[in-house]
């Protein structure tokens, strides 16, 4: 791997954070959801008030991070 190459993966990696941040600011704007976004099971009183904005249930959420 020579230098341009380390520099592309470095620049991916910092573009992956910025978006996943980004992504969890948008989230905690919204209110968090009643029902899982991915599959649709209710998402428990508890966790909506552990998570501000969740939009997925813990198992949904674990297989995307």
């Amino acid at each position: 791997m020579d230098f341009a190459d380390y520099g592309a993966v470095i620049e991916q990696q910092e573009r992956e954070q910025l978006l996943a941040h980004l992504q969890v600011k948008n989230s905690i704007d919204k209110p968090s959801a009643m029902e899982c976004q991915e599959c649709g099971d209710p998402i428990p009183k508890a966790r909506q008030d552990a998570v501000q904005g969740c939009q997925y249930c813990a198992p949904c959420q674990s297989e995307k991070e």
